[in-house]
């Protein structure tokens, strides 16, 4: 969602608008079509609110598509597990930078952070981050001493296994109690 601009804002206050400030350049535009048409400042800041209401309405939609293909993910590794057999193939999820981005201040904790496939398919909406992004992490790969590792939304806990993520995935199976090997 893009801000209003200077210019947008510096308009709307050339008309005479006072009501509620718009966050968005759409809101901004829809403002100014209705001070434009009739100077009427309350209509102006009900057309801010209701593009507002639209905006949140289009986030919840993405938002949801973007968990149903979360659970999708989840579910065909679950899947693999049990086709591959033994341990498993898959052990979870890695959250790493994107490129040219820097993690928002509630992203930044989970950066470098091993996500286990059973908490994620307990709590997919963990893997909905804005400004960082996951891999995939298999059951022979090893994570470095230190790693940290989600237990639950929020909630972070050092990895201090040398067993590899097999180890882990067998610790976290039985209920994340503890991460020593």
């Amino acid at each position: 969602m893009k801000p209003p601009s200077r210019k947008q804002l510096d308009y709307l206050a050339d008309l005479g608008y006072s009501g509620a400030a718009p966050t968005s350049s759409r809101q901004a535009s829809a403002a100014i079509d209705v001070m434009l048409k009739s100077r009427d400042v309350r209509a102006a800041e009900r057309a801010v609110l209701k593009q507002q209401k639209a905006e949140q309405k289009r986030e919840r939609a993405a938002r949801k598509d973007q968990l149903a293909a979360i659970r999708q993910e989840i579910w065909f590794m679950v899947r693999e597990n049990r086709a591959y057999g033994g341990d498993g193939l898959f052990a979870g999820f890695l959250f790493v930078e994107i490129d040219d981005k820097r993690p928002s201040e509630t992203d930044a904790p989970y950066v470098g952070a091993f996500v286990p496939l059973a908490v994620a398919q307990q709590h997919p909406e963990i893997l909905l981050r804005e400004t960082i992004d996951y891999e995939d992490v298999l059951t022979e790969d090893k994570l470095p001493v230190g790693t940290r590792v989600v237990v639950a939304p929020g909630q972070l806990q050092p990895l201090r296994s040398r067993a590899g993520c097999l180890g882990l995935v067998l610790v976290t199976l039985c209920g994340i109690a503890s991460f020593a090997a």
